[in-house]
This record gives C-alpha cells, structure tokens and sequence, in this order.
C-alpha cells in the first residue's frame, strides 16, 4: 500500500518568451512532456528544487508561476501548464532565482547572485526573506506522517566589479555564480523545530495547533533544497561548490534524523543510499550521542560546536580554511585502517562514560574530558561551554535514584541504536534538470517520482525516474533506475513515560 507520492521537478530555467519554436532556455517541449507525465496522478506534493527562472528576471518568474499553477500559452492553439494547489507544492529557490537581472540576460550585466526580490514576490507562499530561514510542511495519511522541510541555500552577495575591461566576457566563466550554502544557523534551526517536534511543541504549519510528539518522532522526515550536500560516487567534485561547514551541518541533520535529501543544481541525476556512519567522523558521533543522552535525562539537543582552539565561535572563513586544510591532508582526515570495530568499542566507551554520570554525576565532566582527549578529539570541537556541568546538575537536581537507574537500563537500548549508526539510512536524491533546452554539452533530462510505503516498522522509499526521450517526445520510465531504499526504522525521542516528563 502506497502511503506518500512526491513528484520532482528541478531546475526548469525559464526565460522570455513562450512560443513552440522559440529559442529559450527553458525547452516548451519538455514543458509539455512534464505535464503529460503528470497529469491525472495524485501527488501528495510536488516539489520544486530551485534554478525555476535562468536569470531570476520577473517576466521569467512570472512566466515560471503561471506554468506551475495555471496554463501558459504557448501558441494560437496550444497551452501548457501544471495547474498545482500552491499549498500543495514545495517550491525552494535556486542560485539563478537570485541573480535577479535587471539587464538583458545575454549581456552577462548584473548577474550575480543578488538577492530573491522578484522570487519572493511572485511566490509568496514560498517564500525566504531571511537567508537562515527555513520553512516546514507537515502531512499525515493513512496513520502515518511526513515532515518536510524546505530551505534557501543560495549564496547572496556574489558581486564582482564593475568597470573592469572585458567584464561581462569574464563573467561568462566565472563559477562563483552557481555557489550555495546551507549553513550552520541553518541546520541548528532546523534542531531546534526538532527538538519542539519530540516534545509535541512544534507548531502546525498554518498555527492551528500542535503536532503530536509520538506521531513526528516516526514521521519520515525530507529535507528540501537546490544545493546539494555530497558529490555522488563517480561524480567530478568541484570544490567551489562545497558548503562550507559540511560536516557540522550533516551532524545538525543526523540529529534531526533527516531520512532525505532532495535536491537538483547538478542537472545530472543521481539517488545515493549511504549511512550516518559513512558521513560522522568521532567528533560528529560525540555531539550526536551526547544530544541522545541530553534527550533522556530532560534537556534539548545541542547543535555541534565550530569553536577555535581558544573557544571562540569561528566565522566562516575560518570554517572554509579548515575545510580546505583537510581536502589537503586526506591521509589525516580519513583516519586510515580505522575499522568499524574501533567505532563500535568508542561508542561503548562513551556510554560506560554517560552511565558513570548518572551514577557519580560530580565526575562525570572529568571522565567524558578524559575520553576525548584520548582518543585526539579537542573537546571544544564537541561540547559547548558548561555543557557537561549543565548536564552533571540536571542528573543531580532533577533525578531521583530510581529514575537514574531506569535511564541506564535505557541508555542500554539507545547505545544499540548508536552502534546502529552504521545502517541508518541517509539517501540524497539529485533530480536532474527537468526542463532546460539542452545544449551540445548538457546532460539528461529528468523528472522523479517516489513512492513511499511502510515496511518492517519503518518505511520503504521508491524512487523513479523518468527520462526525456528525445525522439518520442516524452518522459519515460527507465527500469534501470528505479530504486528501492532500506526500510528507515523510527526511533523514540522521549524518555520514559515512568519519569514523568
């Protein structure tokens, strides 16, 4: 039984004009075909990853919009269009969204990364007037919920000089243009509607209410942007396009137990089954046991720290020139003949360290700082100031010791789920573009669609695409890229009822 059906379309890229035989960016062609694909199906959302307009102009946007949710003319006979429900579609902004071109596109004038005026005006219900926004969609069927999140990931402020002899020549290979980023503040805002949703104080989207705790603890959770987190396997990475601070942020989302990341910019598809393990170096893994334990015994989850050695907050040059340090000593980075039995016995240690807390919890920040540091990690990398004082007075001034031995009969279940680390799933989808003209060095054509079902105490996630087939005319199935996901198991977020919290 189907319980979820998404469709995704991707960067779509229209320009001016509208007509069959027009030389535009977007292909009126694949318009059509993305409508013929669609029509008469049922999706609970459709979503939209960004790059919607190629030059973030208004007449594009504009045009963008009635494609979406009316019809476009697109000659004396014809018309196109999606017709969708607004409240049903999932729209986030892409890098050229944001050029908002003042200029004729063709002259390369003004085309940086500006700002999301014209986006935000013609999409009012998608909207993202502050950079660390992000948005949430709640749904429920068949007994079984979805939380879906959207952000805007595109790099604003990207100008580069006027004035300067053969500028807008220069522009024309300069990829600075197509940078995004999901940042920390980000993903720590996305932990905090997290850590609301556990406690059953998460706002419905449209305020009528609250979603109940147990119901978004086992919801399948989507995450939903232009950018996207990794380079699929095989794939050339391009390192300016890296985010800046990948792995706080994928600790942040592993926190959340983000199930997918749907995106597109690559124009080249690709789905990528991994794990949180494959993704959680040591320190990343510490941050998450600790808001798991920070879970149990009554206080929120933290985001991971980006702290300098003297404990300072670091801005995001710093962030960028760690990043660039550990591309350039990958022999220290990857950790080399670690196995995953070292990782298994030090998320045994780290629990034998949280379980002394809870029975002596006035040496419970000495032993946990004896524990990073053997094991090389700079506990300001991990913890943020006070945090394991704080912890050591909410285990001795709010816990009894009947609770406190109940919570280590508990934390034996959640180091289980620790070690299951492992095989949590964690699947990125990259749709590639769905309706660019294509040009003598552009890649496929696409549109997915998933299906979602419950399977074994979690879900099973089908993913279909649908390629463009340039001779029929038509988006059609390709066999070989229909995917089937692990189940995603649930976990529970709460303590036990018999706490009393």
């Amino acid at each position: 039984m189907t319980t979820f059906t998404f469709a995704h379309i991707s960067d779509l890229h229209f320009s001016s004009g509208a007509y069959i035989g027009g030389n535009h960016k977007h292909s009126i062609r694949r318009l059509l075909g993305i409508e013929s694909l669609l029509r008469g199906k049922k999706f609970d959302r459709v979503i939209v990853t960004g790059d919607i307009s190629n030059a973030g102009d208004e007449e594009s946007l504009l045009r963008a919009n009635t494609w979406l949710f009316e019809r476009l003319k697109v000659d004396a006979d014809h018309s196109t269009g999606l017709e969708l429900d607004p409240a049903s579609t999932l729209i986030v902004p892409g890098n050229h969204d944001a050029f908002n071109s003042k200029g004729h596109y063709e002259t390369h004038i003004k085309l940086w990364q500006s700002s999301l005026e014209n986006y935000n005006r013609l999409f009012p219900l998608h909207t993202y007037l502050h950079p660390e926004t992000i948005r949430y969609d709640w749904l429920t069927k068949d007994g079984v919920s979805a939380f879906l999140v959207g952000a805007d990931t595109c790099y604003l402020g990207d100008q580069q000089p006027e004035g300067v002899p053969g500028y807008e020549y220069a522009l024309k290979g300069i990829p600075d243009m197509a940078r995004g980023d999901l940042s920390l503040e980000q993903s720590s805002q996305l932990l905090s509607c997290f850590e609301l949703g556990t406690r059953g104080k998460l706002l419905l989207p449209h305020g009528e209410g609250y979603i109940p705790a147990e119901a978004f603890s086992s919801s399948l959770k989507v995450f939903i942007a232009h950018h996207y987190l990794f380079e699929a396997p095989g794939q050339r990475i391009k390192p300016h396009l890296q985010l800046k601070a990948r792995r706080s942020v994928f600790t942040n989302l592993a926190s959340c137990e983000i199930d997918l990341y749907l995106c597109g910019h690559k124009h080249q598809a690709s789905v990528w089954p991994t794990t949180y393990a494959q993704n959680l170096p040591k320190r990343e893994r510490t941050r998450y046991l600790l808001n798991v334990f920070r879970r149990l015994v009554g206080l929120t989850g933290l985001p991971v720290q980006v702290r300098d050695k003297k404990g300072r907050k670091m801005d995001r040059a710093q962030i960028l020139m760690l990043a660039l340090i550990s591309k350039m000593l990958p022999i220290v980075a990857s950790e080399p003949g670690e196995s995953e039995a070292i990782n298994s016995a030090y998320i045994k240690k780290v629990f034998e360290v949280l379980r002394q807390g809870l029975d002596d919890p006035g040496r419970f920040e000495k032993e946990m700082h004896r524990l990073l540091k053997s094991y090389g990690i700079p506990q300001d990398d991990v913890l943020a100031p006070g945090e394991l004082r704080e912890l050591a007075l909410q285990i001795k001034g709010t816990l009894s010791t009947q609770e406190r031995a109940q919570l280590k009969k508990v934390s034996r279940y959640i180091e289980k789920a620790a070690k299951n680390l492992t095989c949590r799933p964690f699947v990125q989808v990259v749709c590639g573009s769905s309706a660019k003209a294509t040009g003598s060095t552009e890649k496929e054509r696409s549109v997915n669609i998933y299906e979602v079902e419950i399977h074994k105490g979690g879900f099973l996630v089908e993913a279909q695409k649908y390629l463009w087939d340039s001779v029929a005319e038509e988006f059609g199935p390709n066999p070989v890229c229909r995917q089937h996901f692990f189940p995603l198991e649930r976990h529970s977020h709460s303590a036990p009822a018999s706490l009393g919290r």
